[in-house]
């Protein structure tokens, strides 16, 4: 059976702060383009691993945006998901988007438990949720997980993720597939048979920091165990990004940092705090574009 599985879509109809380019519609060129690599490549199933949606609470107009693109572009190519924390209503499942999509769209399958193809079985583990034991381990066994896994030991990260490599060693299945993790990368691990642990990162490249992040996805054939990587066309950074405006942000943020931590140790200020705070801007040279946010910021209190 040959597989493809994506990683984060984080679908919204939204345009990032960082982004200048039409965010929205560059998210469903990208999704389209993995629909159509799907049918030319006469994939069996699609699998996407959570956070499909960046907020259960989408309009209408963009929930019927997001039923088109999927019920148009798919042909009937079964697709399943699990649920990431930005697809569930307060850690619920039920009245979100996805939950709509499962019960409108007949390719389209959420919460499926477990589901078998022939020597097949396939485990859906959507956020939060436990892993469960394997039933049939002479099958291959597929895991779908959204869950926070690091690729190796040092990436700064909060506490709760789990370490590629250990994660494979404890969890016996043949293949592993999971999102959450915006970062791009994939391990073997070598015994009788190879086993792998795949997640491809975001589809976008949502804030400056990524960069140089490269969206991809996976075709896996299970009979084989081989695979091959596609990247997803995108623009140049510099079509998608404003730096320069990033690094002006950056320095203004350091310096009304700056600024707060000076009023917090400045001793001599008196009665009248308008005016020792303008007193204290000139004498500290704050930038005149931090003393109008503030000057504003003062005016709109009044």
């Amino acid at each position: 059976m040959k597989i493809l599985f994506t990683g984060d879509w984080h679908y919204t109809n939204k345009t990032p702060i960082s982004r200048i380019d039409d965010y929205p519609n560059a998210l469903k060129n990208k999704i389209v383009y993995i629909f159509d690599t799907a049918y030319e490549q006469n994939v069996d199933i699609i699998i996407q691993p959570g956070d499909l949606t960046d907020s259960p609470f989408i309009d209408y107009s963009n929930y019927i945006d997001l039923f088109n693109l999927i019920d148009g572009n798919s042909r009937n190519i079964p697709i399943y998901s699990v649920y990431g924390q930005h697809d569930l209503t307060y850690r619920n499942k039920g009245n979100t988007p996805l939950d709509a999509l499962h019960h409108s769209i007949h390719n389209f399958q959420m919460d499926f438990g477990c589901v078998q193809y022939e020597n097949i079985d396939m485990y859906g583990v959507s956020y939060g949720e436990a892993i469960p034991e394997i039933a049939n381990p002479t099958e291959f066994n597929i895991l779908i997980i959204h869950k926070m896994i690091l690729y190796k030991k040092g990436e700064d990260w909060q506490d709760g993720y789990d370490i590629s490599t250990d994660f494979l060693s404890k969890n016996k299945f043949d293949l592993i597939i999971s999102g959450d993790n915006h970062q791009s990368f994939m391990i073997e691990k070598i015994g009788p048979k190879k086993r792998f642990l795949f997640n491809c990162g975001s589809l976008m490249r949502s804030t400056i920091e990524q960069i140089d992040h490269k969206p991809c996805f996976y075709i896996f054939n299970t009979d084989t165990r081989k695979y091959e990587k596609f990247m997803i066309p995108i623009q140049p950074w510099q079509k998608c990004f404003d730096l320069e405006k990033k690094v002006k942000e950056d320095e203004n943020d350091e310096k009304m940092k700056a600024y707060i931590s000076g009023l917090k140790t400045h001793k001599s200020l008196g009665l009248n705090f308008v005016d020792n705070l303008i007193q204290y801007m000139e004498k500290n040279k704050v930038g005149s574009d931090i003393q109008t946010i503030i000057k504003s910021n003062m005016e709109a209190q009044k």
